[in-house]
């Protein structure tokens, strides 16, 4: 891969990078900090309804979730910058073959190609 492609995904890492931690930011600030029984506006420390307060909780633990998932890309970006750091950015860990351009569009911190992402997941199958 040439150096203005690299470049290239590196920018492109970097901006992912900052929007998720924008995200999370604001998951932390206004999702994950905020106590279910607050969110439905009951003080009195009883339900108004059990139906509100599942409602709530679920949505603090999708927050939770999707916080979470944000905190694997991020951590998968930081790997992928440091591949390039490394020269090894583009290349399968598993097979060392290079990923194609696509799939690192698509998916610009993926360590896999896609052969190998079939496969892994095929495996987790139990296919």
């Amino acid at each position: 891969m040439r150096a203005r492609e690299i470049e290239s995904f590196k920018k492109l890492l970097k901006k992912k990078k900052s929007e998720i931690e924008r995200e999370l930011k604001y998951f932390e600030e206004n999702r994950l900090k905020v106590n279910p029984k607050d969110s439905t506006g009951d003080i009195s420390g009883y339900a108004t309804h059990p139906a509100d307060q599942v409602l709530s909780e679920l949505d603090h633990e999708q927050a939770y979730l999707l916080a979470s998932r944000l905190r694997d890309i991020r951590f998968a970006i930081d790997e992928a910058l440091e591949r390039i750091e490394n020269n090894e950015y583009g290349i399968c860990i598993a097979c060392s073959r290079p990923i194609k351009k696509e799939r690192l569009r698509a998916i610009p911190w993926t360590e896999l190609c896609i052969q190998c992402q079939q496969k892994l997941e095929s495996e987790e199958s139990g296919e």
